[in-house]
């Protein structure tokens, strides 16, 4: 809750963020779990901070690179609409143009209450593993800049493991804007564990077994990947 409230007053000033950590350390639970359900509530955080102005309407996009980052940003940017022609449209003017998303999200954002859009790329180092395009690469990096960082009205957040930090290097604007746009997120400590399991299951009006918690951290230890062990 105090990182999420950390990330969302983050985002009223930046329109680009990168949550970077280990494999395993949270980083797509605190972005889906965390940063969005806030951002849609419009409440006050935990430290008594409200979200941005207005975030409540944001339409909140989300997609993974996967072999084609460009087909995948065209798919979420027309999500509702089912013509292949359209899909392939925009993805090839993505390609030659790092402004049309920017263009894009301004005509869906056009005539209606929402002054923003929020672009979630989730495991972002797929643009190196799976990706085998390097001007494909280029292209998808450069429209999520463009669009976030030149003033526009689309806000990113990307999540990259941290042993894939040194491949965003080849990209001068990425290295450029990773040393001042990420957040770097370490293992929970023992207390937060505690509050993972112990919330959900009150909220769900479950009662835990004396000594159950105490167990399950013994079992996960101090692994980097011990949320995906927890679960």
């Amino acid at each position: 809750e105090a990182l999420t409230a950390e990330l969302v007053a983050y985002l009223r000033s930046h329109h680009f963020l990168a949550v970077v950590g280990a494999s395993g350390s949270g980083k797509s639970s605190l972005v889906r779990a965390g940063i969005i359900p806030a951002l849609y509530s419009d409440e006050p955080l935990i430290d008594g901070t409200m979200p941005p102005d207005g975030c409540q309407h944001w339409p909140i996009h989300i997609m993974q690179p996967k072999a084609h980052p460009l087909r995948e940003l065209a798919a979420t940017l027309l999500r509702n609409n089912e013509s292949d022609l359209e899909h392939i449209r925009l993805e090839n003017e993505l390609a030659q143009d790092a402004r049309v998303l920017d263009r894009r999200v301004s005509r869906l954002l056009s005539g209606g209450r929402a002054n923003r859009l929020l672009l979630v790329v989730d495991q972002f180092e797929e643009l190196f593993t799976l990706c085998q395009d390097p001007s494909e690469r280029k292209a998808f990096v450069d429209s999520l800049l463009t669009a976030a960082v030149k003033d526009g009205v689309t806000t990113v957040i990307i999540t990259l493991r941290a042993d894939f930090y040194a491949h965003c290097f080849v990209f001068e604007n990425l290295r450029a804007t990773l040393e001042s746009f990420q957040k770097n997120i370490g293992p929970m400590r023992k207390d937060e564990l505690c509050l993972a399991i112990e919330e959900p299951a009150r909220v769900g009006e479950w009662e835990i077994e004396s000594g159950l918690v105490d167990l399950l951290l013994e079992d996960v230890g101090d692994e980097p990947g011990s949320l995906p062990l927890l679960s």
